[in-house]
């Protein structure tokens, strides 16, 4: 993958960035967008969402795109969804589970202090 192509970069940020505010939206917002998506039964999407988009997340980082403390707090999300299973991917205790209480609360974090790109390169 090109890492360098300013355009790649801009398409991995913007996942990365679409993911995160998924999981920073209250819990009706969450379900909404799993209904409109077809996936109303399954909040494990957020989830695989991010997944995609964190999987770059080293890289990003190594090539000074993400800042380390934005990295730092996507890995933070990222293993507070990795902690959960079973009942907690059901919609319906997107409201009530402290666990999701968590993941929103670091997601609105990363949304509302994250650095974004740090460096494009020159072509």
């Amino acid at each position: 993958m090109d890492l360098d192509d300013p355009r790649r970069l801009a398409w991995i940020h913007g996942t990365l960035i679409r993911a995160v505010a998924r999981l920073a939206l209250d819990a009706d917002g969450q379900r909404a967008y799993l209904e409109a998506i077809g996936t109303a039964g399954l909040a494990d999407e957020l989830a695989l969402e991010l997944g995609e988009a964190a999987l770059l997340m080293d890289q990003l980082e190594d090539a000074g795109w993400v800042s380390e403390a934005d990295a730092a707090l996507v890995r933070r999300i990222g293993a507070l969804l990795d902690a959960m299973g079973g009942a907690l991917w059901d919609p319906g205790v997107l409201a009530t589970a402290p666990e999701w209480a968590a993941v929103r609360a670091a997601a609105r974090r990363f949304i509302f202090r994250t650095e974004g790109v740090v460096r494009v390169p020159q072509r």
